[in-house]
C-alpha cells in the first residue's frame, strides 16, 4: 500500500504507510528513501533528514557512489536550510567517497570524476559526476 500510495503521489498515505510498515521491520533502502521524501512533500523536514541519513548509512554498505550522491542529496537539503557547517560536511562525505572509490579502481579512465576517461559509472543525471556536483555544491 505504501509503495502504490507513493507512486501515485498520495504523500501522507504513502508516509503514514511506511511508517507503520518501519515499526514492525526495517524498512528496505528504496522504502526508506521514498519514506523520506514523503515526509519532506508533508513538511517533515526534520523526520525526512532523520530518515536519509538513514538511507545514507545503509548506502555506505551496499552502494559507495549512491551513498556519496545521498550525502550530496543532504548537504544541498542542509545548505538550503541556512545550515553550512553541516551541510558542508555532508559534501565532505561525498568527495570522501569519491577519494575511496579512486583509490580500490584499478581502472583510472573508470573512475568516477575523472575528466579524462569516457566512463559512466558514478555519473548523475546530465552527465555529471558525484564529485563534480559536490565541488559546485560546496562552492555555493
Amino acid at each position: 500500500m505504501a509503495r502504490a500510495a507513493y507512486r501515485g503521489g498520495d504523500f501522507e498515505t504513502s508516509y503514514a504507510a511506511f511508517s507503520r510498515a518501519g515499526s514492525v521491520g526495517p524498512l528496505a533502502i528504496d522504502d526508506l528513501d521514498a519514506m523520506a521524501f514523503a515526509a519532506a512533500m508533508l513538511g517533515h523536514s526534520r523526520e525526512a533528514m532523520r530518515v536519509g541519513e538513514l538511507v545514507y548509512v545503509r548506502l555506505t554498505r551496499t552502494d559507495p557512489n549512491a551513498a556519496a550522491g545521498k550525502a550530496v542529496e543532504l548537504g544541498s537539503a542542509w545548505l538550503s536550510r541556512g545550515e553550512w557547517a553541516i551541510g558542508q560536511s555532508w559534501i565532505r562525505r561525498a568527495r570522501g567517497f569519491c577519494r575511496c572509490t579512486r583509490e580500490s579502481d584499478a581502472g583510472e579512465a573508470d573512475l568516477p570524476g575523472n575528466r579524462r576517461g569516457g566512463a559512466q559509472r558514478g555519473r548523475r543525471p546530465g552527465g555529471r559526476t558525484v564529485g563534480g556536483i559536490a565541488a559546485d555544491v560546496a562552492g555555493a
